[in-house]
């Protein structure tokens, strides 16, 4: 059974793009543990100081991670601070984590590109 996912927290834009510019987004995504709710208040910052009102947030989830015990994009590697000697000892990556995660990211760029946000006008972005 796949796990479920929660569905992104969307903010819309508080005022509409001025003349003729088309609606921009700006899907912001977090570090490992943390959720959308967590991000919440960063479109409210700017809002408050009266920047990127034309933006709208899309802020996705990641799935829960049984191994992390916790939400995770992708399962981290171990960070030793004593690197292999044996590069066939290191850790692989989590490649089917972050090739699930890349698709789930492209899907919600799709569904912006069909609401007629246009792919120049996305931003993919976020920090850990």
């Amino acid at each position: 059974s796949n796990p479920e996912r929660e569905p992104p927290i969307i903010v819309t834009a508080s005022s509409p793009p001025e003349g003729p510019t088309n609606p921009a987004a700006f899907i912001f995504i977090y570090g490992l543990g943390d959720d959308g709710v967590g991000l919440e208040n960063v479109p409210g910052q700017f809002r408050s100081v009266s920047k990127l009102s034309h933006l709208s947030w899309i802020l996705p989830n990641a799935l829960e991670n049984h191994e992390t015990i916790q939400t995770a994009w992708y399962i981290p590697t171990a960070l030793s601070s004593y690197p292999s000697s044996c590069l066939e000892l290191e850790d692989e990556g989590d490649d089917a984590g972050m090739k699930s995660s890349i698709a789930y990211l492209v899907s919600l760029i799709d569904d912006l590109v069909a609401k007629r946000v246009p792919e120049k006008s996305v931003v993919l972005g976020g920090f850990s």
